[in-house]
């Protein structure tokens, strides 16, 4: 194991604000994360909450490229409560440290929970995201619709 992968795992599986946001995922429900070097891991929602693993995700609907700059960002200095981190993270996607890769259907990503973790996010989220031109929760599942490949 390498020490991102350490660093990842501690992150996803031990810091409370990570663990609230992905406890709203369906049970079963992989992300895929694949670092700049290439290595590729599993962010799994279990009942006993999220699991990273060393390999890659299982029919993700969405996979994160993160570089390393992200990963010091978002782990190292991890923010106290959801609202933080969701600007945290959409900073990093901004300055293109993270890559968001929506692979899923609509219907997935409506169903399993994905919307749930954005309304987390509150109002300095909304906030953010209205700066950035995207004023309406219509206008994120546009851009969703958009994405999907």
């Amino acid at each position: 194991m390498s020490q991102k992968f350490d660093v990842l795992k501690k992150f996803f599986e031990t810091n409370a604000t990570s663990k609230k946001a992905l406890g709203l995922l369906a049970k079963g429900t992989e992300i895929g994360i694949i670092l700049e070097s290439g290595e590729t891991y599993a962010l799994i929602a279990s009942p006993n909450g999220p699991q990273f693993v060393e390999r890659p995700a299982q029919e993700p609907d969405i996979t994160f490229r993160l570089n390393d700059v992200a990963i010091s960002n978002v782990c190292l200095s991890p923010k106290e409560n959801p609202e933080e981190l969701a600007v945290q993270i959409l900073k990093e996607i901004k300055h293109k440290n993270v890559h968001l890769m929506i692979t899923g259907s609509f219907v997935s990503i409506a169903t399993k929970g994905y919307f749930s973790i954005i309304r987390l996010g509150g109002k300095n989220m909304w906030d953010f995201l209205t700066e950035h031109g995207i004023t309406s929760f219509f206008k994120i599942t546009s851009l969703i619709k958009e994405m999907i490949k």
